[in-house]
């Protein structure tokens, strides 16, 4: 296919190849210290929150990544050891960083402004 038909593609489909794009960026960059873009958007949210639900996070995370998917990347980060969870009064789980947490955010952190 030409340049031509190249121009002619929806925005639609050119907002998705970036964001895939950015995806693969930020996996590369933050692969180094076990983290995705999702896994890193997650604790971002967190530590943005101070404690977030997992109520909050599947609203926020919404358009990123199914429920079924964001319950093991959480499942995941605690197992880790980068996340605590205890019992919220609405029957949610409320999640925050731990130490180690903290200071993997940091490193991520410190990757993303490069």
């Amino acid at each position: 296919m030409g340049n031509r038909g190249r121009s002619e593609r929806p925005i639609g489909y050119w907002l998705k190849r970036a964001d895939e794009a950015i995806t693969q960026s930020v996996n590369e960059a933050l692969g180094g210290l076990g983290l995705t873009r999702v896994n890193w958007q997650a604790l971002a949210l967190v530590r943005r929150s101070g404690v977030a639900t997992s109520q909050q996070l599947h609203r926020e995370m919404r358009d990123l990544v199914g429920a079924a998917e964001l319950d093991a990347i959480l499942v995941s980060l605690e197992a880790l050891g980068w996340l605590s969870r205890r019992p919220d009064p609405e029957g949610s789980a409320a999640l925050q960083l731990t130490e180690a947490g903290t200071r993997v955010h940091a490193d991520a952190l410190e990757i993303q402004a490069k």
